[in-house]
């Protein structure tokens, strides 16, 4: 993420003085975090704070006097985008949503860009109305320049189907990336947590889940599966001639400058292999302990014994109880704390989340990695915590 265009100045005066939001210890903290793990300033103060970063946006856009809005996908009007190319657009980190008589409202990472501004008024002949807007909700946007997704969803099945049926191998298999690309732009606009490649007898379902609720999107002819999910196993790191036990993997996408990170996760059903990939949000990965709902007592408790130089510290419970929140909590404050003093290691299945200062390594049965090896290895690497 970029750096919000206001100084140290106005936010503490914002967040401190005005808003109350927190207090200048709070703020100080917050600052030291973004020194060390070299992040904007506005995003330490969202995770050490907990405060929204929409919440922080819509008083700055206040504070400048321009309007606020989180875009999405209904928001943006052909039209409009029809207004700026798609190369200005990304250059300048903006995108013209709405068309109103002779004004253009415009959301900007940076809506005190004067030179952009006048630029675009110029070459429109129309007044722009900008509005501060999430960085990621801009470059998620960007992929409207594409076109109708939910066409080309249909369109790069179709196009893959012709290919598998002709049996052209290396065409097969530049055309199940070019679906899987769809796949994963239809979700990134559409702000979906997890995507789910269903197969069954006759075809295979993509379904979305937004907002709680799974979404049936598309359906493709079985024949297409096979070279999908080869696609997405070969992403990642998985063993593609493994159809009959369940797998684990991760990788990243580019999707023209707006990064995603996914994990990935395979089970063998009885009409082929089920795909469900999450969508890991690079917006949120920093989480701080003292955020964990813990007790002033248990937290002193737990930083105390984090802080120690030996030792062991188990956590255990049920799924969705925090367990890997936790972990990544407890190392991220590791981190900031005694990263130029200690040499921090992982052994995770998967990474979920990478860290700055910390040496990860996922498990990788294929390749003979799993815990206890991993384990041996890792002593071998002068560790201080692991």
């Amino acid at each position: 993420m970029g750096a919000l265009r206001i100084t140290e100045g106005e936010l503490r005066e914002l967040l401190v003085d005005r808003l109350e939001t927190l207090d200048a210890a709070g703020f100080e903290r917050a600052q030291k975090m973004a020194a060390r793990l070299r992040i904007p300033l506005e995003r330490a103060v969202v995770e050490r704070g907990r405060v929204p970063l929409n919440f922080i946006l819509g008083h700055v856009a206040e504070l400048w006097g321009v309007g606020f809005v989180d875009l999405r996908v209904s928001d943006v009007k052909p039209e409009a985008l029809a207004l700026l190319s798609e190369e200005y657009a990304r250059q300048h980190v903006l995108l013209p949503f709405e068309l109103e008589d002779d004004r253009l409202h415009v959301a900007m990472w940076n809506p005190r860009d004067r030179q952009a501004i006048d630029e675009i008024e110029r070459t429109t002949r129309r007044k722009v109305v900008p509005h501060l807007t999430p960085e990621s909700a801009i470059l998620r946007g960007h992929l409207l320049y594409r076109g109708n997704l939910r066409e080309m969803l249909e369109r790069a099945v179709a196009d893959e189907t012709l290919k598998v049926v002709q049996q052209q191998r290396s065409v097969a298999e530049r055309s199940a990336a070019e679906l899987l690309t769809r796949i994963l732009e239809y979700a990134a606009v559409t702000r979906a947590s997890d995507i789910h490649i269903e197969p069954y007898e006759l075809e295979a379902l993509v379904r979305y889940r937004v907002d709680g609720a799974l979404r049936e999107v598309l359906s493709l002819p079985s024949t297409v599966l096979a070279p999908l999910v080869a696609r997405i196993k070969i992403l990642g790191q998985m063993r593609i001639d493994e159809r009959r036990a369940p797998q684990d993997g991760r990788f990243e996408a580019d999707l023209g400058g707006y990064k995603v990170d996914l994990r990935l996760s395979t089970l063998p059903t009885l009409w082929g292999e089920k795909v469900v990939m999450r969508v890991l949000s690079r917006e949120s990965i920093l989480i701080d302990l003292e955020d964990l709902g813990l007790t002033a007592n248990d937290y002193q408790i737990v930083l105390r014994n984090i802080l120690r130089p030996f030792g062991m510290i188990l956590l255990t419970g049920p799924t969705g109880s925090g367990k890997t929140t936790s972990l990544y909590a407890m190392l991220v404050r590791l981190g900031v704390e005694r990263q130029s003093v200690v040499n921090i290691s992982t052994i995770e299945d998967p990474i979920e989340y990478t860290l700055p200062r910390v040496s990860q390594m996922a498990v990788n049965p294929g390749a003979g990695v799993e815990f206890a090896t991993g384990l041996r290895a890792l002593l071998r690497q002068d560790p201080d915590i692991i």
